[in-house]
């Protein structure tokens, strides 16, 4: 993510982040993160209102 965004604060954005349901961490130091389902569906519902197309209906697959 800090290649990508060079200029993105990390420590910030956890913080954010941490304040949403949803969210989850899946490193000690938080260098992972997913989102659980009922959030991204929320999140595509935002996307289509908001361009009007719907986003792929891509999810991974869960690694047991």
């Amino acid at each position: 993510m800090t290649r990508a965004f060079p200029v993105l604060v990390w420590s910030r954005l956890v913080s954010e982040l941490q304040s949403l349901d949803g969210v989850l961490f899946l490193r000690p130091e938080a260098s992972r993160v997913t989102l659980i389902i009922p959030l991204r569906l929320e999140l595509r519902q935002f996307l289509v209102q908001h361009t009007g197309t719907p986003p792929p209906v891509e999810e991974p697959e869960a690694i047991p």
